[in-house]
C-alpha cells in the first residue's frame, strides 16, 4: 500500500515539510554545506550543499548530486528519539517541535558550540597543599575533584568551592581543602605561593576494599556529582585499585561530610576489566549525557602503561544510581558505555586486544595518562586528559637503558637487575613531558551513536605543561616517575586544577588554568594535533563507516532495488539541491 494517495498529495506533503525546514534558520544552519542522505522509514532524502541566502532561498537547483558524502539511516525507533521533545528519560532531538513551529533546533545538545582552543587556557598560577603528617599529602595527588558547596564561608576571591583530593598513594585517604588565590611565580619559587587550608582531615573511604587492596602504590579516583536518580543529595564517587587487578569491584559512593560518609559499594563496571575503568573519575555535562548517553553522567577510565589497557587513555560512561539507591555491594553495573578505548575487550580476558591500527596518535608504551575532565567555556567544550607523555625512544626494562625482553626467562638471557635507583622494571623512555590532550566532544558523541569506533577519536590539540611545572623532569632517586597527577574542573566558573607530583618536597603542587574565549597562557605553548590550525571544528565523520543494507527496510529484505517509487526534487543554493525518492 502506498504511503500517500497520489502524486499530488505526496508533493503537497513534501512541500509543507521542506517549507517548514527552510523557514527554520536553525535547521538550515545545522546542515549548511553538508552532503547528506537521510532515510525516513519509507522516504529517502538526498541533500547536497543547502545554502540559505540572507534574504531568502536562492533559485532551485534540480540537478541530482552524483556523490553524496554522508549517510544517515534512520529507523523508526531511533527516528522517534530524533523527533522526541526534550525530556529526562531518553535521548531527544526536538525535531518534531521544530517542524510544528514550536521548538528550536539549535537547542543545546552538549556539542552545539565549537571546540576549545589552546588559546582559551589562561595560566593563573599555583598554590601549595597544607603541611601534614607523613601519611598525609606526601606522595599524594592521584585523585582530585571540585566541590561547589565547599568552603561556603571563604573569601569572595574568584575561587569558590573546595577540592577533595587523595593523599599518600599507599593508602589514598581523602581530605578536603580550601582554594587559595594561585600565584604565578616567574622564578618558580615555592615561597611565593599561598597555602591551602584543611577543611576536612584525611579519611579512609575505601570501605570493604581496605581489606582487599594490598599492593602499593594504589590507584584512586574521585568525582562529585549533584543528586542523581532517587538520591537525596550530591555524592562523592570513588574508585580504588592496584597495579595487578582484573575484574574486581572498585567503585563506591559516599556523602561529602567525611565525619559521616555513609559509604556504599563497591560495584563492578559491568564486564569491563579494571585496567581500563578504575582510576580517574569526572562528571559528564548533564545535557550531553541526556542527549547521547541515556543519562550516564559518571565518566571513568584508567590508562595502564604498555598494552594491557589499550593504546591510549580510556573513557566510559556509567550511572550507578540506575542500579539502586544504592546498588547492592558486588553489583555489576548495567551497560557502562565505552566512549574511548584503543582496542577491544574479549569476555573474560583482562587485557585489551589491540594493534597499531587502533592507537592514539603518537602513543608510546611509556606514556601515563593520570586524569581527565570534561571542559566547558561558554559554547566551547573539550574532553581533556592529563598525563606524562614519553618522548624519544621507549623500551621495557630499567631506567638506565637496560632492556628486558619479554621472553628472556624462557631463553635464560635476562640481564642482571641494576642497583638502586635503577632497579624498577617497567616501560621507560628517553624523555618525558607533562601534557594535556584535548578531544572533540562531537567525536565522543559519534562513538555513542555508533558512527565511530571507540579507537577512532584522536586528540585535536596538545597543551605542553613544561612552561608551568616547577620541576619538569622525572627523578628516579625520589621515586618521581610521573610528572602530573589528577585534574579537576570547576564547571560553574571555568577553572581547571591539576596536580604536579612531588614538586614541593614530597608533596604535590596544585596548578590552575582559567578557561575563556580570548585567553592566553603566560609563557605557555599549545599545538593543534590535526595540523589544520583550526580549533573551531565540530568533528568529522570521514573516518566512520556504516552499512545500511538490510537495516532499514520495512520488508526486512535489505534490498531496495525492486521497490517501486516516484521521484521529485527540491532545494536551493548554488550547486545544491535535494533529491527525494518515496518508496512504496
Amino acid at each position: 500500500m502506498a504511503v500517500y494517495k497520489d502524486q499530488r498529495e505526496f508533493e503537497a506533503i513534501l512541500s509543507k515539510l521542506w517549507g517548514k525546514i527552510f523557514d527554520t534558520p536553525a535547521i538550515v544552519r545545522s546542515v549548511f554545506g553538508v552532503n547528506l542522505i537521510a532515510r525516513f522509514r519509507m522516504v529517502v532524502v538526498l541533500c547536497v550543499g543547502l545554502l540559505a541566502a540572507a534574504s531568502g532561498m536562492a533559485a532551485v537547483n534540480i540537478t541530482v548530486p552524483s556523490s553524496p558524502g554522508k549517510i544517515v539511516s534512520i529507523h523508526h525507533s531511533s527516528g522517534g528519539n530524533w523527533l522526541a521533545d526534550p525530556n529526562n528519560d531518553q535521548p531527544y532531538g526536538g525535531l518534531a517541535a521544530v517542524l510544528a513551529g514550536g521548538g528550536d533546533a539549535s537547542a543545546d545538545t552538549g556539542v552545539s558550540g565549537s571546540r576549545l582552543a589552546t588559546a582559551d587556557f589562561t595560566y593563573k598560577g599555583a598554590f601549595r597543599l597544607p603541611d601534614t603528617s607523613d601519611d598525609g599529602w606526601q606522595y599524594g595527588g592521584g585523585a582530585l575533584t571540585w566541590y561547589p558547596d565547599g568552603d561556603a564561608d571563604g573569601p569572595a576571591d574568584g575561587y569558590p568551592g573546595s577540592l577533595f583530593g587523595a593523599g599518600h598513594n599507599v593508602n589514598n585517604r581523602i581530605s578536603e581543602i580550601s582554594i587559595p588565590v594561585p600565584v604565578v611565580s616567574a622564578a618558580k619559587n615555592l615561597s611565593d605561593l599561598n597555602f591551602a587550608a584543611t577543611l576536612q582531615g584525611f579519611t579512609d573511604l575505601k570501605g570493604s576494599l581496605a581489606a582487599v587492596l594490598d599492593t602499593p602504590p594504589q590507584y584512586a579516583g574521585i568525582a562529585y556529582l549533584p543528586a542523581q536518580g532517587d538520591q537525596a543529595g550530591g555524592k562523592l564517587y570513588l574508585t580504588f585499585g592496584q597495579h595487578f587487578q582484573e575484574f574486581d569491584a572498585s567503585l563506591l559512593w559516599c556523602d561529602p561530610d567525611l565525619s559521616t560518609p555513609d559509604i556504599a559499594g563497591p560495584w563492578l563496571f559491568g564486564g569491563y576489566p579494571n585496567y581500563v575503568t578504575n582510576d580517574y573519575l569526572f562528571a559528564i555535562p548533564e545535557t550531553f549525557a541526556t542527549t547521547y548517553l541515556f543519562g550516564k553522567r559518571l565518566a571513568s577510565g584508567r590508562h595502564r602503561e604498555g598494552v594491557w589497557g589499550g593504546l591510549g587513555p580510556t573513557l566510559f560512561a556509567s550511572a550507578p544510581w540506575a542500579d539502586g539507591n544504592p546498588p547492592i555491594p558486588g553489583t555489576s553495573l548495567s551497560t557502562p558505555l565505552p566512549l574511548l578505548l584503543y582496542g577491544e575487550t574479549v569476555p573474560g580476558l583482562p587485557e585489551i586486544v589491540t594493534d597499531d591500527s587502533r592507537k592514539m596518535t603518537g602513543y608510546s608504551e611509556a606514556d601515563y595518562w593520570s586524569g581527565g575532565a570534561w571542559l566547558t567555556a561558554g559554547s566551547k567544550s573539550a574532553v581533556a586528559f592529563i598525563g606524562t607523555k614519553a618522548t624519544g625512544k621507549s623500551w621495557y626494562g630499567f631506567s638506565n637503558g637496560v632492556v628486558w625482553d619479554y621472553d628472556c626467562a624462557d631463553t635464560n638471557t635476562c640481564p642482571a637487575v641494576p642497583d638502586w635507583p635503577y632497579d624498577n622494571r617497567g616501560y621507560w623512555a628517553d624523555g618525558y613531558e607533562g601534557e594535556i590532550k584535548l578531544y572533540d566532544p562531537a567525536d565522543i558523541a559519534a562513538v555513542a551513536q555508533g558512527a565511530m569506533q571507540t579507537w577512532e577519536p584522536q586528540p585535536y590539540a596538545t597543551i605542553s605543561l613544561t612552561p608551568y611545572l616547577f620541576d619538569p623532569d622525572i627523578d628516579v632517586t625520589r621515586y618521581r616517575r610521573h610528572l602530573t597527577g589528577a585534574m579537576a574542573f570547576d564547571d560553574e566558573n571555568g577553572i581547571l586544577y591539576f596536580f604536579e607530583l612531588l614538586a614541593d618536597g614530597d608533596k604535590s603542587l596544585v596548578h590552575v588554568f582559567k578557561l575563556g574565549s580570548g585567553g592566553s597562557s603566560d609563557n605557555g605553548s599549545g599545538s593543534d594535533d590535526t595540523g589544520s590550525g583550526d580549533d573551531s571544528g565540530t568533528g568529522d565523520d570521514d573516518g566512520a563507516s556504516g552499512d545500511d543494507s538490510g537495516s532499514g527496510d520495512d520488508d526486512g529484505s535489505g534490498d531496495d532495488a525492486n521497490d517501486e517509487g516516484s521521484e521529485t526534487t527540491s532545494g536551493g543554493g548554488s550547486g545544491g539541491g535535494c533529491f527525494i525518492r518515496a518508496l512504496r
